[in-house]
C-alpha cells in the first residue's frame, strides 16, 4: 500500500502548487508497515536462511526526488565520514574549525564500484557479484602489496572466526548493504538476498551478514525521517533485536536501546561493549556502534561526528 505523502513541508507545497492550478506528479511515498515474526526469509538462492525476520515492509514507489537524495546522501556520506576518520588525532578534536582537505579511502571506491556492478548487473544477483567481484580484482591490482597481505589476513582470521574490516578492497559489506538497501529501496525482501550475497563475498562468518542485514534495514528506516512516518529510534532497535536470529547480536540492540533511553553518551556506550582501550575496526562493532550514534544524533550529522571521533581508534567504518 502507497500513500501520496512526502514529508510535512514538501506535502504543504505540493498542496498549494495543485490550488494554483498546477498539475501534480506521483508524489507517493512508502507507508511504513511493521511485520510480524516468523522462521526468516529466505535470501540466499537454493534454500539458504541468513536467519533475519524482515522487521518492515514497504510499498515499491517512491518519489524519485527522494531516491535520488538517499543515493546520493549515502555516497557522499561515506566519502565525508571516512575522509573526516582519516584526518590526524588534532584535527578530529576539532572538526568545526577544520579547513583542510578530505582524502577518503577504499571504502568510498567500493561504493562506487559496487553502484556500477549493480548498473550492469540488469537485475540479476550472478551478474551483479560476478561485475564486483572483477572490479574489484582490478582495483586490488593497483594496489598489489595491500591486496596481497590483505588476502592473507582474511584468511587467517577466517580460521579464527573472526571478521576484521581492515582498509584494503573488497573488505566491507556493509557500505555495499547500505547502497544496495537505498538503491533497492521498495524491495525490502528481495534486497535481503542481494546483500546476503554481496556480504558472503567479503565474508561467510554468520555474524557479518547479520550486521549487514541490520544496516540495510537501518538505512531503510532513515529515509523516513522527518516525514509523516519517521521511525522513532528505540523503536527501530527494538524491531531489529526482534528480527535478529543471533542470541548475541539482540541482547547487543536491545542496549543500543537502552542507551537511547538512558541518554549515554557514545564514550560510554562504547565501555559498555566492552571497549575500554582504543576501539577496533571489527564489522559487527562498526555496525553496532554506526547505528547508536545516528540513533542519538538524529538530524544532527556534525554533532554525532565530533562526538564519534572523540572516540579514540580505528573508526572509519563507524564514520
Amino acid at each position: 500500500m502507497s500513500i501520496s505523502l512526502e514529508s510535512r513541508s514538501e506535502a504543504r507545497t505540493s498542496e498549494s502548487r495543485a490550488k494554483g492550478g498546477q498539475s501534480v506528479g506521483a508524489m507517493v511515498f512508502p507507508k511504513l508497515v511493521r511485520r510480524g515474526t516468523g522462521k526468516g526469509v529466505e535470501v540466499a538462492e537454493g534454500g539458504a536462511r541468513g536467519g533475519w525476520d524482515a522487521p518492515y515492509s514497504w510499498s515499491t514507489i517512491i518519489p524519485s526526488r527522494r531516491r535520488q537524495e538517499s543515493i546520493e546522501g549515502v555516497l557522499i556520506g561515506c566519502a565525508i565520514g571516512e575522509g573526516l576518520a582519516r584526518l590526524p588525532w588534532r584535527h578530529r578534536l576539532r572538526l568545526r574549525g577544520y579547513n583542510g582537505v578530505l582524502r577518503p579511502g577504499s571504502r568510498t571506491d567500493e561504493m562506487i564500484i559496487t553502484i556500477q556492478s549493480l548498473l550492469l548487473s540488469q537485475a540479476a544477483t550472478e551478474n551483479f557479484c560476478r561485475n564486483l567481484e572483477k572490479r574489484m580484482v582490478w582495483y586490488g591490482r593497483s594496489w598489489p602489496l595491500t591486496w596481497m597481505f590483505s588476502g592473507v589476513g582474511r584468511s587467517v582470521r577466517r580460521l579464527v572466526g573472526r571478521s576484521y574490516a581492515g582498509d584494503f578492497p573488497g573488505s566491507d559489506p556493509l557500505v555495499r548493504a547500505m547502497l544496495l538497501s537505498v538503491v533497492m529501496q521498495g524491495h525490502h525482501e528481495g534486497i535481503l538476498r542481494w546483500v546476503h550475497k554481496s556480504t558472503q563475498m567479503s565474508d561467510r562468518w554468520g555474524g557479518v551478514s547479520q550486521a549487514a542485514f541490520v544496516v540495510a534495514t537501518a538505512a531503510q528506516c532513515a529515509q523516513f525521517h522527518q516525514t509523516a512516518y519517521a521511525v522513532r529510534p528505540v523503536e527501530m532497535l527494538d524491531s531489529l533485536s526482534e528480527a535478529a536470529e543471533s542470541r548475541d547480536l539482540r541482547l547487543q540492540l536491545k542496549g543500543l536501546g537502552r542507551g537511547i533511553t538512558e541518554g549515554l553518551s557514545i564514550r560510554e556506550m562504547v565501555k559498555g561493549m566492552g571497549c575500554e582501550g582504543r576501539w577496533r575496526d571489527d564489522s559487527v562493532g562498526n555496525a553496532l556502534l554506526g547505528l547508536y550514534a545516528y540513533a542519538r544524533h538524529l538530524g544532527d550529522l556534525l554533532g554525532g561526528m565530533e562526538e564519534l571521533l572523540g572516540i579514540p581508534g580505528d573508526l572509519r567504518g563507524v564514520a
